[in-house]
């Protein structure tokens, strides 16, 4: 990824928070803390939101949905109110968790086929909210479609597997997200590939390049 883009010979800076996870920190600790981050970036470094492209895999999709509905719709929780006076050049969500339903046929008809057969407990929402309760933040796929209109974002990419275990919920979320976008938003299934297969498949082992690599590659150049 990092390879293809310097080929580019775009002007380019990747920048990768870390957050802390849960059990140990609980919702909303990362969406304050991915929030921070963007702050530090925009009023300290003097960044431009529009030069800015905010991308996540999983739990990390999740806290990039939750920083687009806090900007949209500020979170009752969080004190600040940090709101960038321009759109973001993107958000790029792959496999996002979007919901904390575990009974979307997919569990079952991808169990042997992703490389995480259970839905990982840390999705649970016990592990992630504690004593919070479940909201549109934490949970995107429970927002009405409303909720998702006009976001800061100029381009909007969700990529998920054929094979994840979470594939359906993806598929229900990105369905909602494209009506409420339907000019910047792309949907994109790989075939045959599991739970953020460009990651976890790569740590197994499997040094191919993935379909949803090459999109991401694609997609992030055209937003330079």
């Amino acid at each position: 990824m990092v390879n293809a883009l310097r080929m580019s010979a775009k002007d380019f800076a990747i920048f990768v928070p870390s957050y802390s996870l849960a059990p140990h920190a609980q919702y909303p600790t990362q969406l304050v803390e991915g929030l921070d981050v963007l702050r530090f970036l925009i009023e300290e470094e003097g960044k431009l939101a529009s030069n800015i492209v905010i991308g996540g895999d999983s739990a990390g999709g999740n806290l990039v949905l939750g920083i687009l509905s806090h900007i949209s719709h500020p979170h009752p929780r969080i004190s600040g109110g940090f709101v960038p006076d321009e759109p973001f050049a993107g958000a790029l969500m792959l496999c996002p968790w979007v919901t904390f339903d575990q009974r979307w046929p997919s569990v079952e008809r991808n169990r042997m086929k992703d490389s995480i057969p259970l839905l990982p407990n840390s999705i649970h929402a016990k592990y992630f909210l504690g004593n919070m309760p479940s909201d549109w933040y934490n949970e995107p796929l429970k927002a009405p479609l409303e909720w998702w209109m006009d976001l800061s974002a100029r381009r909007l990419l969700l990529l998920t597997g054929e094979d994840d275990i979470m594939v359906d919920s993806h598929q229900a979320f990105a369905k909602i997200l494209a009506t409420a976008n339907p000019y910047n938003m792309e949907t994109v299934v790989a075939p045959r590939e599991g739970h953020v297969a460009p990651v976890l498949d790569l740590m197994l082992g499997d040094r191919r390049e993935f379909a949803s690599s090459k999109t991401m590659k694609e997609w992030l150049l055209s937003c330079l």
